[in-house]
């Protein structure tokens, strides 16, 4: 992929991400290695939760979900509350 594909695709992607959830396409999806998982391209970084009210967390994972984001990064935070423990309990 050359810079102004890279581009152009994560443009559109960032645009559906900012308006309403009704409207916003599903984000694309690539085959995880020789796989046959298939992961959006965009993944939901579990530090974003970290600090906010467990409501809040919720609306944020859900809305990601909704736009089709299937794949949640809870690497270990320093934080009082991990972003899997956050994250869980949307599950």
């Amino acid at each position: 992929m050359n810079r102004r594909t890279f581009l152009g695709a994560t443009a559109g992607v960032a645009a559906s991400l900012a308006g309403p959830s009704d409207a916003a396409p599903l984000l694309p999806k690539r085959r995880l290695g020789k796989t046959n998982q298939r992961l959006s391209i965009i993944g939901f970084g579990g530090i974003v939760v970290v600090g906010h009210e467990q409501a809040e967390a919720d609306r944020f994972v859900r809305e990601a979900f909704e736009r089709g984001v299937n794949y949640y990064d809870v690497a270990p935070s320093t934080h009082l509350r991990s972003s899997a423990y956050v994250l869980c309990s949307f599950c």
